[in-house]
């Protein structure tokens, strides 16, 4: 499950970088092709939850019946996460949860009348810019998703 946390957390890294490879440069999306997907992943990503998911947490996300969660903050990052059990609507129960808790401040909303301040230059986890980061099972957090969390909050 780790191998393919990793794959969403660099195709949604992917989506936050205006549809760039975070690691290669290379343009893998046009930029009309990313603001569609964002778009879509905003509207209708996380199934019949993706009303309330909109207004509670605000992020662009897309969920699938595998427990997996993926969840991009334009211009800034992304994480993706898997654990199963599903809720209702079919979206992993614990990844909502968390996903709630990170962005508890507020910060992340794209609506927050300060979620334009997110500054990407301090989400640095090494010799380069790491935009992706992955969770699973219990949510444990790679450090670049730790360093996401405190961009968030701050």
């Amino acid at each position: 499950s780790s191998g393919i946390n990793a794959e969403y957390g660099v195709m949604g890294a992917t989506l936050a970088n205006g549809g760039k490879n975070v690691f290669t440069g290379e343009r893998v999306l046009s930029e009309v092709s990313t603001r569609n997907m964002l778009s879509l992943m905003f509207s209708c990503g996380m199934y019949d939850y993706s009303g309330h998911w909109a207004f509670e947490v605000g992020l662009p996300a897309k969920s699938g019946v595998s427990g997996v969660i993926m969840a991009v903050l334009p211009n800034v990052g992304s994480f993706a996460m898997w654990s199963p059990p599903l809720d209702t609507y079919g979206n992993s129960v614990r990844g909502v949860n968390f996903t709630r808790r990170i962005l508890a401040s507020g910060r992340g909303h794209l609506r927050h009348p300060f979620s334009t301040n997110l500054d990407r230059r301090s989400y640095h986890t090494g010799p380069y810019n790491h935009t992706g980061s992955c969770f699973s099972g219990r949510e444990i957090a790679s450090r670049a998703a730790l360093s996401l969390i405190k961009m968030i909050r701050k």
